[in-house]
């Protein structure tokens, strides 16, 4: 069986939008942000420029629901959330993504370099993996993002050691090598 290709490090660039600043700011332990979906765009055929007053993409060309977010280990404050492109999506090159909440408020967005998505009428398609990084100021803010996982806790993991590949349970689950 094949192994599932991921985009390693996507979005190279990313910012929180001036609704996710303002939803961070207002957010309690007890009324946490949750993320539960990540989109992804063709910047509309470019890479358009990123602004906090962003709402959507500049052209959203899918949308799946978000992993519960990743807290990666030796950075606390950056969260990881994943989604699955199915086979049967494409036709497009990602160029953006962003997470959006239960409101469907755009959270944050960011930018990557081009990816080509193949349209399963022209290839045999297979799935892809996309990781968007949220940075925060700090590890108290990540703490107001709802199903935070710890480092290594992904659903299908059974480790919370490094990924070494070796023990094959993130390829059994058809999910990428958990973070460093």
């Amino acid at each position: 069986m094949p192994s599932m290709p991921y985009i390693p490090s996507m979005p190279t660039v990313a910012l929180i939008t001036n609704i996710g600043l303002a939803k961070l700011a207002s957010a309690t332990p007890l009324e946490q942000i949750t993320i539960t979906h990540l989109a992804v765009g063709d910047g509309g055929g470019g890479f358009p420029a990123l602004t906090p007053i962003m709402t959507a993409l500049a052209n959203e060309v899918w949308r799946g629901s978000a992993s519960p977010p990743i807290r990666k280990l030796k950075s606390p404050n950056v969260l990881i959330f994943k989604a699955v492109i199915p086979p049967e999506a494409g036709g497009f090159t990602v160029r953006e993504q962003a997470i959006f909440d239960a409101e469907g408020d755009m959270i944050a967005i960011g930018q990557t370099a081009a990816v080509e998505r193949p349209s399963p009428d022209v290839a045999v398609g297979d799935k892809l993996i996309v990781r968007f990084h949220l940075s925060l100021e700090n590890t108290s803010q990540a703490d107001l993002i709802v199903q935070d996982a710890a480092w290594g806790q992904w659903p299908s993991c059974s480790t919370t050691a490094p990924c070494t590949r070796s023990c094959g349970q993130c390829e059994k689950s058809g999910q990428p090598p958990h973070d460093k």
